[in-house]
């Protein structure tokens, strides 16, 4: 929403209804130093709309310079004031003085904010009035800080302000030097040396605060040309500027936007890129999980079997060798003892501990992720490659004090 600004004095003063639709329409309304009378009238519209419910649900209403200055009014939304803009705003409005009369009166107290001879004085003083009327005809406002540190001029067009100097030019003009004291004595062949110093031109310049915008920023007396003639072209180079740099700024917008869209479609791609690559490595450390689990399984129940074979292969050799029979007998039993506690098909939890349908672990995805996180779509650095481990259950894992196949050799009786 643009920023509407009336100019004072302005005869259509708006009753309640009609300025929350200005505002509805704008956002901000500004309106230059209204007298008197405009500015009770508007203070009167804005209670009435407050007090009859004219205001948009879920917005605020609110003004500054209830009793001096511009009179700015803001329909901001509730939920998302933006303080800090609108204390910017205020304190900005406090701190300038823009009325002519009051303008007029600062600058004689403070008569260092024109750089100009008191000669010259009341001739700037009326260029000021009447550079602030040639603004005030474009929408425009001359004013000038309180603050002590920054006292200057400025042109606020809108809610941007470009500082204003007024100077007056210095011309060195030579002079004999008076050398002579009581007593001295001179004579008519010594050379009186000449002396130059700077005195007040009488001609005043005005300079706008450079931009990379400008066409112009000096408009000065020259010849019979006076300043006073060049004011417009000043309101002019102002309103190029204003111009130029709304397009700039809406330059900087689009491609900021285009920037912005450009990272987003970026980030979509990578993130596909990723929830493809997460998928597909899903799948493999899955099955690769499963089969391990699986074959882990298999290999017990195949080593609890040859166990068990040999076992009663060691029975049948204590019937034939009674005098073995005592030391056998507590090999066969502890043998047969570790084949029960190996065989899934006897306790099954080297297959239940591990659910079919565990979703993989991060350190089981990224040996099939490349150079993709498990955690988010970025890269990460990546150790030298080693096959996965898959994780089992660690319960289950801890009962196995010894296993023949677990350690991947080759068991002995198979070498």
């Amino acid at each position: 929403m643009e920023n509407t600004t009336v100019t004072s004095g302005t005869s259509d003063l708006p009753d309640a209804t009609r300025l929350v639709q200005l505002l509805t329409d704008a956002g901000t309304l500004r309106i230059e130093n209204p007298d008197e009378t405009s500015r009770a009238a508007y203070r009167r519209a804005i209670h009435a709309a407050t007090q009859r419910g004219l205001v948009p649900e879920g917005f605020l209403l609110r003004h500054t310079g209830r009793n001096g200055g511009d009179l700015i009014i803001q329909l901001v939304d509730a939920a998302n004031p933006d303080e800090t803009e609108w204390n910017r705003i205020r304190l900005g409005v406090r701190d300038q003085v823009a009325a002519t009369p009051e303008l007029t009166r600062m600058l004689r107290a403070n008569p260092d904010v024109m750089e100009v001879s008191e000669s010259s004085m009341p001739r700037a003083l009326g260029l000021v009035e009447e550079l602030s009327r040639s603004a005030g005809r474009r929408g425009y406002t001359l004013a000038m800080s309180k603050k002590r540190k920054n006292k200057g001029l400025f042109i606020q067009a809108g809610e941007r302000k470009f500082t204003v100097t007024l100077k007056e030019e210095y011309e060195e003009v030579a002079r004999t030097s008076d050398q002579g004291t009581v007593g001295s004595k001179r004579y008519s062949w010594q050379r009186q040396p000449l002396v130059h110093e700077s005195v007040p031109s009488g001609r005043l310049r005005l300079e706008l605060v450079e931009s990379r915008h400008a066409r112009r920023s000096t408009w000065g007396d020259k010849g019979r040309a006076r300043l006073e003639n060049m004011l417009d072209q000043v309101i002019d180079e102002i309103e190029h500027r204003v111009a130029a740099e709304e397009e700039s700024d809406r330059e900087h917008r689009r491609a900021l936007e285009e920037f912005e869209a450009q990272l987003r479609g970026e980030a979509a791609e990578k993130l596909a890129q990723w929830e493809q690559a997460m998928a597909q490595a899903r799948v493999r450390a899955t099955e690769e999980r499963r089969a391990e689990i699986f074959s882990r399984a298999l290999d017990s129940w195949l080593t609890a079997d040859q166990v068990r074979a040999f076992c009663d292969a060691l029975s049948e050799l204590t019937e034939a060798s009674p005098d073995s029979r005592d030391a056998l007998t507590s090999w066969i039993d502890w043998g047969r003892s570790m084949a029960d506690s190996i065989d899934p098909v006897h306790d099954p939890k080297a297959l239940t501990a591990n659910g079919f349908d565990r979703p993989p672990t991060p350190d089981e995805l990224r040996p099939y992720l490349g150079e993709w996180s498990p955690h988010r779509p970025e890269k990460e650095y990546r150790a030298p490659h080693t096959a996965p481990t898959p994780q089992v259950n660690a319960d289950w894992s801890r009962q196995q004090a010894w296993h023949p196949g677990l350690r991947g050799r080759a068991r002995w009786w198979q070498r």
